[in-house]
């Protein structure tokens, strides 16, 4: 919640990354709140509506892009009355053990 506090709307997020089930429902969506497409994560041409592991692939696909302190919403839905969402923020000073820069989208 802290972060979400800071950030304050939808709108400062860098990037959206919703789950793939239906790219019409995602377009609406985006649509309606008047989001920059490229700022929505999508691997619907790629992969389809492949679940729970759409958001997943997204990450996989945004990491290499993320620079600064990037802050990503996600959101996913199922079926019957079930949700969630969550908001992070990039740490850009993250090293890995090795020494090399480390996935930017790995826990602190």
């Amino acid at each position: 919640f802290r972060l979400w506090d800071q950030l304050g709307r939808f709108y400062d997020l860098d990037f959206i990354v919703p789950h793939q089930a239906n790219g019409r429902i995602i377009e609406a969506i985006r649509t309606r709140l008047n989001f920059p497409p490229e700022r929505i994560i999508t691997t619907l041409s790629e992969h389809g509506n492949t679940s729970s592991s759409t958001i997943p692939f997204c990450l996989s696909k945004l990491a290499s892009s993320l620079t600064g302190a990037a802050k990503v919403g996600l959101c996913a839905f199922g079926g019957g009355f079930t949700f969630g969402a969550a908001v992070f923020q990039v740490n850009p000073h993250r090293v890995s053990p090795r020494g090399d820069e480390a996935d930017p989208c790995s826990a602190k």
